[in-house]
């Protein structure tokens, strides 16, 4: 007589699961938090890239008179209370 070799289905069903498991945790993971965090563009920024390529001393000066300066550390507070909500989630 013919004896059949029996083995169980449990490791195929365990190891769908674990590999099920390890896909949806990588879903999970991508969609709760961004790869790049998006960064607002605001006139500043803007103002800082058409400035002139220039090295020449006239050039500089002119950049540096047309450069609004005043709110350069506006968004300081709202930098400090993100870095403190991630230090706290961690």
């Amino acid at each position: 007589m013919h004896e059949k070799n029996k083995t169980g289905s449990g490791p195929l069903i365990a190891s769908i699961i674990i590999v099920l498991v390890i896909i949806l945790g990588g879903i999970y993971s991508f969609t709760e938090r961004p790869l790049k965090p998006q960064m607002e563009t605001n006139g500043l920024i803007e103002q800082l890239q058409t400035q002139s390529a220039s090295t020449e001393l006239d050039a500089i000066e002119i950049d540096t008179l047309n450069t609004d300066l005043e709110e350069i550390d506006a968004d300081l507070g709202d930098i400090d209370a993100e870095l403190d909500l991630l230090i706290q989630g961690l």
